[in-house]
């Protein structure tokens, strides 16, 4: 954080602030130019993304704010496009929050002793020695949100494959960048190992990888495979387990 333009100096607080108003008037004429659900769904979302920073002084999840704020383009899109708003979007809304809550919180365990010092409220002090399980069941909601939006709109049997591939992906990789855990704290790159440190980013890359061999069961059963499928699917879990 110390690093970014306003923090570091680069950029005074009156320069952003004037680039804050002529960014939202810009998009406030540009949502004018959309439907009148669509207008009234911005009001909303730029009140949230105002009012973000200022959630980490009394609110002890902020991180759930700003993915509202995030995920305020959801509904929008749906509105823009269909003037309406589905099950599906609260579907994808509630998934994508899931998915920034995990993430800031990852990003706010390497800050949390400076805002700690400064009184700041993050999701990650509030969570203390549960954050990493807590970005877990996030990161967990959030596949799972993407499989039952997959399964009521009749894509599962790619859709489970399709999560069970990211999810295998996502936890080698963790694996992957432990090698290089060391020099990513020494030189300041972002990493799961580097943020939260080994054996918590073992526990995230096993845990991973049991959503991913769930997503692959899940496959078999929603597309009714035969049992070369399954004797496939046996092996992949046995590796993950040997693994």
């Amino acid at each position: 954080t110390r690093q970014r333009p306003i923090a570091a100096g680069e950029v005074q607080p009156r320069e952003a602030l004037w680039l804050f108003v002529g960014l939202c008037l810009t998009a406030f004429v540009l949502v004018l130019q959309l439907n009148p659900l669509t207008i009234a769904l911005s009001v909303p979302g730029a009140f949230l993304a105002g009012t973000y920073p200022y959630t980490k002084r009394f609110f002890s999840m902020p991180q759930l704010v700003l993915g509202l704020a995030f995920s305020c383009g959801i509904p929008m899109a749906y509105a823009a496009t269909m003037d309406a708003l589905p099950w599906e979007c609260w579907v994808l809304l509630a998934a994508n929050v899931c998915y920034a809550f995990a993430y800031d919180t990852e990003y706010a365990m390497v800050d949390r002793d400076d805002d700690l010092k400064i009184g700041m409220k993050t999701s990650a002090i509030t969570l203390g020695r549960w954050d990493v399980a807590g970005v877990m069941v996030f990161y967990g909601v959030f596949l799972l949100g993407w499989g039952a939006l997959a399964h009521g709109l009749g894509l599962s049997r790619g859709a489970w494959l399709g999560l069970a591939v990211l999810a295998w992906v996502a936890g080698f990789d963790i694996i992957y960048a432990l090698q290089d855990e060391a020099f990513d704290r020494s030189q300041k790159l972002r990493s799961i190992p580097a943020a939260i440190g080994v054996r918590n980013a073992l526990i995230v890359s096993t845990l991973l990888h049991i959503f991913s061999a769930a997503f692959i069961i899940s496959a078999g059963v929603y597309g009714h495979f035969n049992w070369i499928y399954w004797a496939g699917a046996t092996c992949y879990c046995g590796m993950l387990i040997y693994q």
